[in-house]
């Protein structure tokens, strides 16, 4: 395998260190129905566990480096319904999602996605 080092990338108009798209980028990402244990679409994500109802957690390919990294998750909301989406634990090689109707607070299942950024192990 060959490696490429380039330190900025310019597309002539303006110039972008490397470090700030490897830093910056997300690191996983995942689409997921709502239930079962696989994804409708997802980068770095290797498994999804449905815990019960609106609460899922996503198993990591390759783990961050800690569990300090920033991470966002939301539902797909096709009822106009005010959803209160949140992550509620994070792991370097996972973290949980969980879901709730914000105008009854019972859980609920919907297709969820979320996003995490931060250094990989």
């Amino acid at each position: 395998m060959s490696t490429l080092e380039v330190s900025n990338l310019n597309d002539g108009t303006t110039t972008v260190a490397t470090t700030y798209i490897t830093n910056g980028s997300p690191k996983v990402w995942v689409d997921y129905s709502g239930s079962g244990t696989s994804y409708n679409d997802s980068f770095n994500a290797s498994s999804a566990t449905d815990n019960g109802t609106g609460d899922y957690t996503f198993t990591l390919t390759t783990s961050f480096g800690s569990a300090n990294y920033a991470g966002v998750v939301n539902a797909l909301n096709t009822a106009d319904n005010n959803f209160d989406t949140f992550m509620h634990t994070q792991a370097a090689g996972s973290f949980s999602a969980k879901l709730r109707v914000g105008d009854s607070g019972s859980d609920t299942d919907k297709e969820t996605y979320g996003i995490a950024c931060g250094d990989l192990a």
